[in-house]
């Protein structure tokens, strides 16, 4: 059987995973559509692969200074950070101090090592960091889809806003990895045993509410056996997560 590459095969292939169609498989479609849900959000929120950093340049617009944050996509589970304003209107970074530093060591750097220049360039990063990044300045909560930004924007009592109608910000987010612009996805190999589980969990949950109930030829469901399995299995694969497709937290040492 091919690998699948949609939601429908994904869901037979966990179904199969399970017994069927040799066994009756007692789940209402509607239940499986949950189960799925449940385990790509899960897949989403943990696994390395259920989300890519994303970099999103936005253009500040009148609509954006009236409310004072921005909207952003649902495919977003997290924002990072935002690199610092770029206007329009601007001058060019060749007058930068960075940049000058640069043009008058560069022709210094084919005479020896660049130790010296990359430990300056290094250090000149960390001082942008910490006195133009706007980076630590927001606020966003992936169920409002609004990211805030914590500075001064047009229109307050300040005469000089950090941020202006027209400039590009750019976002650093991290984006869900949609199964419908990349069907490989529904082969992976940990959400397919997650989602078989889930289902086995779903069945189980099901068959237990019928428990003692003798069917027609004496046959007995037990559904309690089968919750037990499920509700084992998925523990192990949260500890697979955690040990072989979950990043390790990122720490912020002042």
């Amino acid at each position: 059987m091919a690998a699948p590459i949609s939601r429908t095969d994904f869901k037979n292939y966990c179904l199969r995973k399970l017994g069927a169609p040799v066994i009756e498989i007692n789940v209402a479609d509607e239940q499986l559509e949950d189960r799925i849900d449940e385990g790509l959000q899960k897949w989403s929120d943990y696994h390395f692969d259920g989300s890519s950093r994303y970099y999103w340049k936005h253009k500040i617009t009148q609509e954006d200074i009236d409310r004072q944050y921005i909207v952003v996509s649902d495919e977003y589970i997290g924002i990072e950070r935002i690199l610092p304003p770029i206007s329009t209107k601007g001058i060019s970074g060749m007058f930068s101090f960075k940049y000058q530093y640069m043009m008058n060591d560069m022709p210094y750097l084919t005479q020896g090592n660049m130790n010296n220049f990359a430990i300056s360039m290094s250090n000149l990063d960390l001082i942008d960091e910490m006195f133009n990044s706007r980076g630590q300045n927001i606020r966003f909560n992936r169920h409002t889809d609004k990211l805030f930004l914590d500075l001064i924007w047009p229109g307050s009592e300040s005469n000089q806003p950090d941020i202006r109608k027209d400039d590009f910000i750019i976002i650093v987010g991290h984006k869900k990895t949609d199964p419908t612009e990349y069907p490989d996805v529904w082969n992976d190999m940990w959400l397919k045993k997650y989602c078989t589980e889930l289902f086995r969990y779903q069945w189980g949950s099901n068959l237990i509410k019928l428990q003692g109930v003798a069917l027609p030829g004496g046959v007995t469901l037990n559904g309690e056996v089968i919750l037990s399995e499920a509700k084992e299995n998925l523990d192990k694969l949260d500890e697979e997560m955690q040990l072989n497709y979950q990043l390790p937290d990122d720490f912020f040492v002042a």
